[in-house]
């Protein structure tokens, strides 16, 4: 429409819609309908499982085939399968196309493992959290660490995770007073559940896996840095910034991040897939190692003292708290301000372009096998959950959170990634419903109709903590990406909603769709009482 009015009118032009018209025509989540079936041994270990996804793609594909993509690798989730047959199908259907959303197809994969776990354990009569753990990956066993698409998962703390987060959220206990509780209130259910999270960093598409940036030192010390990611509120521009002040040893106060711009930086890939840092601020420090290796050999000539025996050494060279000198002789030092200056006057090169492409990510699309990720972020959560037997009203009582974000550049805004993320996936399980009429239009259209998680919704009690991993040693700084697989421990949230109902149940599988919003629950509810009666009924 903007590109129509332009040309008519040889003006620039915009489309502004207010917000029912923006909620109609913008491109949703996809919603998914999945068909599987499992094989598993009387312990609840997996031996088999198919599952063909379908998913509605609306009237273009748009990018529907590539999400699709990464909720079919994402249906193993944390877990080995010994014998897996995956299929997935864009469906076009009379509807707005479907789009991207944060984590990009993998709650719906990780969704359908988690309803396959928890039902088994519900039909075994065993804690779900057994079932879980028997059926991990392991780190460093050959028999139990390989993906469906070929890929080992390596150097993770996925066991680790699970015992510790039992341990902590004091989980055995608590699932007695759930089980107590619900022996002895009509008026109330209870249920807990933990689900861990296992999520791909990098782009399935090989090509997107690279990034660029321009790093310019002046004469009065500060630095301007370029990069092609976007900050929309995740914190990429405050970890580069830091990336980059500490390379040269300065306070971040004299570092600018420029406003992304393809004039500065061509070729850039989307700001997504969780690794806007991994690819930015990687290349970010790879032109400020240019820089430094120039200075180096500058500052080695400036500081040498041959009646001392101190020839230049550009090895020895450190820039830190501000300053510049030899770690042989760190008496003397050079103001960071002072030495830019005279390196410029001394004509040493003061700007560089960095490049990073992600190594060893390479799929094969036409076999189905190979290494779509550099690696995986890990965690898990526990929820605990009260509903209302008569109203349907669900209550988040506490939620502990355990994640391997590897070694954090930025602890704060990792947590708020932590937080934010799990609220946004327990949003996408229990309240964010869409609803259309018969006529297929839209009706859930503003907020008052389509409920995020508000402050009543959020727990009443939330942990979040991380876990060391010395065994990640990859990636810059040897962090993890935390802006998506939090979103799928609010997967739990419903997994908990599951084990509460389940005492209504009597061992029967039953079905609980996502979102679990009140009248579902109450719909649940009501079938558990159906069943029971027509069990009476047919009681010979």
């Amino acid at each position: 429409m903007a590109a129509l009015v332009a040309t008519v009118t040889g003006r620039s032009a915009r489309v502004v819609y207010d917000k029912d018209r923006d909620m109609i025509v913008t491109g949703k989540r996809h919603d998914y309908q999945t068909a599987y079936q499992v094989a598993f041994d009387d312990d609840g270990r997996l031996l088999a499982v198919t599952a063909d996804f379908l998913s509605n793609g609306g009237a273009y594909a748009d990018l529907s085939t590539s999400v699709l993509e990464r909720s079919m690798m994402h249906l193993d989730n944390a877990y080995y399968l010994p014998a897996v047959a995956i299929s997935g199908q864009v469906c076009r259907l009379n509807y707005p196309p479907n789009t991207a959303f944060r984590g990009f197809g993998g709650p719906q994969g990780v969704a359908v493992i988690e309803n396959i776990l928890q039902d088994i354990a519900h039909f075994l009569g065993k804690d779900a959290w057994d079932v879980r753990r028997l059926n991990l990956y392991r780190d460093g066993d050959s028999s139990a660490n390989t993906t469906p698409y070929g890929q080992i998962v390596r150097d993770h703390v996925l066991l680790e995770t699970l015992d510790e987060l039992e341990r902590s959220s004091d989980y055995r206990n608590r699932v007695d007073c759930v089980r107590r509780f619900n022996a002895d209130s009509n008026v109330r259910l209870k249920g807990i559940a933990m689900t861990p999270i296992k999520f791909g960093i990098s782009f399935t598409t090989k090509f997107l896996n690279q990034g660029n940036a321009l790093v310019n030192v002046y004469t009065d010390g500060s630095v301007q840095v370029s990069t092609g990611g976007t900050e929309m509120g995740q914190g990429l521009n405050t970890k580069i910034r830091q990336v980059v002040a500490d390379a040269f040893g300065i306070g971040t106060d004299r570092l600018s991040v420029m406003s992304t711009s393809t004039e500065k930086n061509n070729n850039t890939s989307p700001t997504a897939a969780s690794a806007g840092t991994d690819l930015n601020a990687q290349a970010a420090l790879n032109a400020c190692d240019q820089i430094l290796s120039r200075m180096s050999d500058f500052a080695a000539i400036v500081l040498s003292d041959p009646s001392a025996g101190l020839t230049p050494s550009p090895s020895s060279i450190r820039f830190a708290g501000g300053e510049v000198y030899d770690d042989r002789n760190p008496s003397r030092r050079i103001d960071f301000a002072a030495f830019c200056d005279a390196a410029r006057r001394e004509r040493v090169d003061l700007g560089a372009r960095g490049f990073y492409a992600t190594p060893g990510v390479d799929f094969n699309r036409d076999t189905g096998r190979g290494n779509p990720y550099y690696y995986f972020t890990t965690g898990a959560a526990v929820s605990e959950v009260t509903i209302d037997r008569f109203t349907g009203e669900l209550v988040v009582d506490r939620v502990d959170v355990l994640m391997d974000i590897g070694k954090s550049i930025n602890p704060g805004v990792d947590r708020g990634q932590l937080i934010g993320g799990f609220i946004q996936g327990m949003g996408w399980c229990t309240n964010e419903e869409l609803v259309y009429g018969d006529d297929g239009r839209l009706l859930s259209t503003s907020p008052t109709t389509y409920k995020i998680p508000n402050i009543t919704d959020i727990p009443k009690i939330l942990h979040v903590a991380t876990i060391e991993n010395a065994k990640h040693q990859i990636n810059i700084y040897r962090s993890k990406a935390v802006g998506e697989p939090p979103l799928m421990l609010g997967i739990s949230v419903w997994a908990a909603v599951k084990h509460a109902l389940g005492c209504l149940h009597n061992g029967a599988v039953f079905d609980l769709p996502i979102p679990a919003t009140g009248e579902a629950i109450l719909a649940a509810i009501e079938s558990a009482k159906e069943s029971v009666c027509l069990s009476e009924k047919f009681v010979p």
